[in-house]
């Protein structure tokens, strides 16, 4: 905004000296002149007006109002619940913008998100039709008043467009090449910023025409309830607590199948190492054992057969008689 003000200003100075210089041009440097100041008062009251949020009054019977919702949603038939939604947009006049599924090769273990986009007017019949083809877990709406903001852009359209006739008309009565290229260098600039303002209206009329609503599905092999009297909730929290430890058993079951080959298998290496520790500690005990035996064993006692006993016995009577004759003396 401020560098097309002060393009202007430079404008009105090099159309002023044209206008010294060249007689011609005198009736087309006073129309620019005289632009140039209505059109830096005219951006000034539009900045004013959009910091104060417009002070245009407001339609308060046709407001611009951008519609949103969110529902989470359960089923235990999946398919059938996708299809009954993509029925209810197109029965409705919308689209899906987008959508993903997934799906991890599970029992009860699928689930779709999608992004609808239906005309304003559908939009509660929309949200009824899908209300009926799951169980809805969860839901939020929201309104956005957009009004302001809308009004503001058609303001500033209104005063660039009006700003682009009179520079086209003021290129027609240009006859220095000067000021031209300064018209032309303005023109370029307004109409960029007619662009910028283009596309935020339809930006605007896309989202205030067309609600937006998020759907994500999941699939379930037993819906979440929802009681609401004191003894719904205690009967609900009894069967909850039975569901989820048969839940919790099966779950058990399948992990205790899925780790038991390799159970099996720490069983087998586990086995083999007790009995290769048992050999080598009964091995260690029998050498230790024998070791023991040398160590502390008394000499074997001569047997009769051997020589030393046959010379020992021989000499005992002898030496036995000799000690008679010696007492005899």
């Amino acid at each position: 905004m401020k560098k097309t003000i002060s393009i202007l200003i430079i404008l009105t100075l090099a159309l002023s000296l044209a206008a010294c210089g060249a007689a011609s041009d005198k009736n087309a440097a006073q129309d620019v002149t005289e632009y140039a100041a209505q059109s830096s008062t005219a951006l000034s009251e539009d900045a004013d007006t959009a910091d104060a949020q417009t002070g245009v009054t407001l339609p308060q019977d046709n407001r611009k109002i951008i519609l949103n919702a969110t529902i989470e949603m359960e089923t235990e038939a999946f398919a059938d619940t996708c299809a009954a939604l993509e029925k209810a947009v197109k029965a409705a006049g919308g689209y899906i913008s987008s959508t993903t599924a997934s799906q991890l090769g599970t029992e009860y273990d699928r689930d779709a998100s999608y992004e609808l986009r239906v005309p304003t007017k559908k939009y509660s019949d929309l949200i009824s039709s899908i209300s009926g083809a799951g169980t809805v877990v969860r839901k939020s709406e929201s309104t956005e008043d957009v009004t302001a903001q809308y009004v503001d852009v058609e303001a500033r359209l209104k005063s660039l467009k009006l700003q682009e006739e009179r520079l086209y008309a003021m290129m027609e009565q240009a006859g220095e090449l000067e000021t031209l290229l300064a018209i032309q260098n303005q023109l370029t600039e307004v109409q960029y910023q007619i662009e910028s303002y283009t596309s935020q209206q339809r930006t605007y009329d896309d989202l205030i025409d067309y609600a937006t609503v998020n759907v994500y599905i999941t699939e379930v092999n037993r819906v979440t309830q929802q009681p609401k009297t004191f003894s719904e909730r205690i009967g609900s929290a009894f069967t909850s607590s039975w569901y989820n430890f048969g839940e919790w058993c099966k779950d058990f079951a399948v992990g205790a199948v899925s780790i038991l080959p390799a159970l099996i298998a720490i069983l087998v290496i586990a086995i083999i190492s007790v009995f290769i520790s048992l050999g080598i500690h009964n091995k260690n005990v029998t050498k230790k054992q024998k070791a023991a035996k040398g160590l502390y064993s008394s000499p074997a006692a001569p047997t009769s057969y051997s020589p030393l006993y046959s010379q020992e016995k021989a000499e005992q009577p002898v030496q036995k008689q000799s000690t008679d004759n010696e007492k005899g003396e």
